[in-house]
């Protein structure tokens, strides 16, 4: 866009230094009434409408009534010239540095088949893909399981870029201390045909995943694929979906209990509110990482705060290890 502009400028200054020369051959009214007609293809030219817009003709006719320019601002112009050169180089290379980074993404792509060991250039790709994410917050992994093949693929992608529907994010804590952001199709899976035993094929990945080097202690087991839901005490002895259940339906009757619905009026909100909590249990069944949406702060700050009164939990299991799970809860009210 910039080239275009400067591009225009200079026809433009073209057009000044032709007009400078012709006028002085002859008057400048004449010349006026010539570059009129040339502009409205006509014989005549009547002066009845104004110029509102800065055409290059209403330009040309305002150049040929200036005063020539003082020589110490010509200076000034010429000094702009080279930091003007300068600015389009470093956007040019800006553009281009940006252009090969995206490109280069590919080059941490790597597919592990369940079942089989990793290779010594996968794992460097591997060891490539967790440094970048590491070091690089505004991306973030995604994972693919392809049910068929039983093959997952990791590829790096902008942190803008939208996730694909069924997609868990999952946070990967890695050796070094570090942690980055992964995307997993665990629930789309869950959902396909039951003629793949997915969970079997979860498994064998996971343990593909730790010969990998990621440790699976670290990663957080979405609540629909965890093998033991997190849950109440008084529900540590039922099935894993009736865990789930007595886990959901408590912890909507503890926020019916505890939240403080009059703060809505006194905040002057209408109608129906809704509020976005996401929160994680940990491996000894604590609620920490509690994050709020709400249509106003202090909104959040209750929920948050009605969270944080949750009840210790039987933690959440996962290939019979502790494992933390992410948890999202959607607080609806009216407000009359």
């Amino acid at each position: 866009m910039n080239r275009y502009m400067y591009q225009k400028r200079i026809t433009e200054l073209h057009e000044f230094i032709v007009d400078e020369k012709a006028v002085k051959h002859e008057s400048k009214t004449e010349y006026y009434e010539s570059l009129l007609t040339q502009i409205f293809e006509t014989k005549q030219f009547s002066f009845v409408n104004p110029f509102f817009k800065q055409s290059l003709i209403k330009k040309r006719i305002l150049m040929l009534n200036r005063s020539e320019s003082k020589q110490t601002h010509l200076i000034k112009y010429t000094l702009l010239l080279p930091l003007v050169f300068g600015m389009l180089i470093y956007t040019s290379c800006e553009k281009e540095a940006y252009a090969e980074s995206i490109n280069n993404q590919s080059q941490y792509t790597y597919t592990l088949k369940a079942g089989n060991m990793i290779d010594a250039a996968t794992k460097e790709v591997c060891n490539r893909f967790e440094a970048f994410l590491n070091n690089n917050p505004k991306y973030v992994g995604w994972a693919e399981l392809n049910r068929i093949t039983d093959e997952m693929t990791y590829s790096v992608h902008s942190i803008d870029e939208k996730v694909p529907n069924g997609y868990n994010e999952i946070e990967i804590n890695t050796n070094n201390g570090l942690s980055y952001t992964l995307y997993m199709n665990l629930e789309e899976v869950r959902e396909q045909d039951k003629k793949v035993n997915s969970k079997e094929t979860l498994n064998e990945l996971i343990e593909v995943v730790e010969d990998a080097g990621v440790s699976f202690d670290n990663v957080e087991v979405p609540i629909a694929v965890v093998d033991e839901s997190p849950t109440f005490s008084f529900c540590k002895n039922e099935t894993n979906e009736r865990k789930k259940v007595c886990l959901t339906e408590n912890i909507a009757k503890h926020v019916n209990k505890n939240f403080n619905l009059d703060l809505a009026k006194t905040l002057g909100l209408e109608g129906r509110q809704r509020i976005s909590v996401i929160f994680k249990i940990d491996t000894n069944g604590k609620v920490f990482g509690i994050r709020a949406r709400a249509p106003h702060p202090e909104l959040e700050k209750e929920a948050i705060r009605v969270i944080q009164t949750l009840p210790t939990f039987i933690s959440g299991k996962h290939k019979g290890k502790a494992v933390v799970v992410p948890y999202s809860l959607p607080i609806l009210f009216q407000v009359h």
